[in-house]
Parts: C-alpha cells; sequence; structure tokens
C-alpha cells in the first residue's frame, strides 16, 4: 500500500474528527448558555436575508439588553444547529418582531455572551454521528481492494 492510497482515507479521518470537534464545541455551548440568567431585552432589528451566492436564508434578529446599567446589543438567537431554509428563518421572524420585550440569557462572565434561547438542543448529535460515520470509513477505506492491488 502506498502514501497515495492512504490519502482518501486520511481526508476522510480529518472531516470525522473536525465533526467530532464541532459537535462537541457545540454542546460545551449548550450546556453554558442553559444555566445563564435572563433579563429583559428589546428586539431592535427583525429581517429576513438572502444569500447573493447561494440559495441560503438568514434572519437578521438584534436585541437590546441591559446588565448592572450597562447596555448590550447582539445577535445570537441561540447556539442550536438549524437550517437556513426561509420557513425556518421566516418563523423566527415572527417569532422576533422589532419592539417585542424579550428574555435574553446572559453569560455573567461576559455579558456580551447572550441568547434568546437557551433550552437544550441535541443537534450537536447529528454531528458527533456523522463525524464518527467518517472515522469508520476512514477506517475500512484501506480495506477495499484496488486495481493495482487485485493485479
Amino acid at each position: 500500500m502506498s502514501v497515495s492510497d492512504l490519502i482518501p482515507s486520511l481526508a476522510l479521518s480529518l472531516f470525522g474528527v473536525l465533526f467530532i470537534a464541532i459537535g462537541l464545541w457545540s454542546r460545551r455551548l449548550n450546556k453554558r448558555a442553559a444555566t445563564w440568567p435572563g433579563v429583559t431585552g428589546t428586539i431592535v432589528e427583525s429581517a429576513l436575508d438572502r444569500s447573493t451566492s447561494d440559495p441560503e436564508w438568514s434572519a437578521r434578529i438584534r436585541y437590546r439588553f441591559a446588565v448592572n446599567g450597562r447596555q448590550y446589543e447582539s445577535r445570537q438567537i441561540s447556539y442550536k444547529v438549524r437550517s437556513d431554509s426561509r420557513s425556518t428563518e421566516q418563523a423566527l421572524i415572527a417569532k422576533y418582531p422589532i419592539g417585542r420585550e424579550v428574555t435574553v440569557h446572559y453569560d455573567p462572565a461576559n455579558p456580551e455572551s447572550a441568547v434568546l434561547e437557551n433550552d437544550p438542543s441535541y443537534g450537536w448529535c447529528w454531528f458527533v454521528a456523522f463525524g464518527v460515520l467518517c472515522l469508520a470509513g476512514a477506517a475500512l477505506i484501506p480495506l477495499i481492494p484496488t486495481a493495482t492491488s487485485a493485479a
């Protein structure tokens, strides 16, 4: 087996490790945000944007809130993994119209880190599962006979 035969396996391994890392990082953020205290904030921007380079949509939501008398502004809705479909993003716009009072959950150690939704999410599991599948595939690639090894 030559080094060039290992390149697909190494590339798939790298993708697997990357997806697992993203999934575990997302899980960590979700768990931390679930314990953050909440304050009242106000939605100051709510619009739907479409990417010019691809068919993705994104909700542009901005809100203001105060912690210990200091004003903050954020755009982070949650740490959940969500689709970029138009209907999903439109639902967020409908849920958070301009002027609506909302509960903002903030990191007490760094109030600039804040989210509107801090309920547990299990979307990170999909990243970890896909990463594990990539690693399993990477382990199986060297076992597949090639035209040069069969001859």
